[in-house]
């Protein structure tokens, strides 16, 4: 019986990650109950490159669109307490929807590049095109950031988030704004 119990135990614990990921729903959005901190919130995303992991080999160039001939490419999402400017407008979900990407490339800056993203989140989450209209209410909701708003002068603790589970970045953004809009600043990475 106790070798059993370890047996489950393990399982759950080799088992929770993978299905953590497959959690991730449009719909998980609107379950919070946790009221916004005195803040407004800033939302900003970090394109950059880690030189230190290039490919090694032929198979690896092959395998991802830059052939990280670069480095690995690493998106950042950052959630910080912001002054947005008088009259901005809040983001929407679907601002978040378009920085899925798969691992290895960043997605195109240009329309298409976003419906690819949004597209791509869209088959990560395995809904049906039967769904459309009640994912494009889902995908226009409103969020609490404002992109590039100008953050607020002070001194805030900082907090590290990474979904793991090859999940997007913004996989708990209602977390991230939650704690952004309490004085932090919350830094996400896939």
């Amino acid at each position: 019986m106790k070798v059993l119990s370890r047996f489950v135990a393990l399982s759950a614990m080799l088992l929770l990650p993978s299905t953590l990921a497959a959690q991730f729903t449009l719909e998980a959005r609107f379950t919070s109950r946790l009221a916004p901190g005195p803040h407004a919130l800033g939302f900003r995303v970090v394109e950059q490159y880690d030189g230190s992991r290039v490919a090694a080999d032929a198979a690896e160039f092959a395998s991802n669109p830059d052939g990280y001939v670069r480095g690995r490419p690493m998106q950042t999402l950052i959630w910080y307490p912001a002054k947005p400017a008088r009259g901005a407008a809040e983001m929407r979900f679907r601002d978040y929807g378009t920085l899925f990407t798969p691992d290895g490339a960043f997605a195109e800056h240009n329309e298409a590049g976003r419906n690819t993203a949004v597209a791509g989140l869209l088959a990560y989450l395995q809904r049906p095109v039967s769904m459309a209209p009640s994912i494009e209410r889902e995908l226009e909701t409103p969020v609490r950031a404002f992109h590039g708003a100008a953050p607020r002068q002070g001194r805030f603790p900082v907090v590290v988030y990474s979904p793991g589970s090859n999940s997007p970045g913004f996989q708990n953004e209602l977390l991230g704004e939650y704690l952004a809009s309490q004085g932090y600043i919350v830094v996400a990475s896939p």
